[in-house]
């Protein structure tokens, strides 16, 4: 017997942590006043790298659900890293051109700018050409990982990203 919550609104990184990462757990307990979704609040993406050896990461991804996997994915991996966080493309190349992070996990289907296209522009900025960029994507076109490869990727991950993928590729790189 597997437990399901629908969630039609954002929620908060705790309630998604605790509910995608104990999927089938048979404690039937849920305290209402936690499994209630938070509004969606607009990240802060202008806070200046306090630690010069703090690795930052920038998450690209549209989806909430998707950029709170990331972001989760890499916080239980990965001890004390600075995260962005873009909701499209044109977003993803402001951060770039600010901050300049050592890492950037970007999904390709993203509104105003693509994946791809916001990689041409990333690789313009002076000290970007060579940050490693992870593609996600639903991984449905065929050929799609060679052209993000091609493009200048440097990894390519397809949704629904498994843990131990994602820390196999990332962990080649961070």
């Amino acid at each position: 017997t597997f437990h399901f919550e629908l969630f039609l609104e954002p929620v908060s990184e705790e309630i998604f942590s605790a509910n995608v990462f104990n999927i089938g757990s048979q404690s039937g307990s849920s305290n209402e006043e936690n499994s209630k979704p938070e509004k969606h609040k607009t990240p802060s993406n202008h806070i200046d790298k306090p630690d010069k050896n703090q690795i930052s990461v920038l998450v690209a991804e549209d989806n909430l659900t998707n950029m709170l996997l990331v972001k989760t994915l890499l916080q239980r991996a990965f001890d004390d890293l600075l995260i962005y966080e873009a909701y499209d493309g044109q977003e993803a190349i402001d951060i770039c051109k600010k901050f300049l992070p050592d890492f950037i996990i970007m999904d390709l289907q993203m509104p105003r700018i693509s994946g791809i296209d916001a990689l041409k522009k990333i690789r313009k900025i002076k000290n970007a050409e060579k940050t490693p960029v992870i593609a996600i994507t639903a991984g449905s076109v065929k050929g799609e990982k060679e052209m993000c490869l091609e493009a200048g990727m440097s990894e390519y991950l397809t949704k629904p990203i498994a843990e131990e993928d994602f820390n196999n590729i990332v962990g080649k790189w961070i």
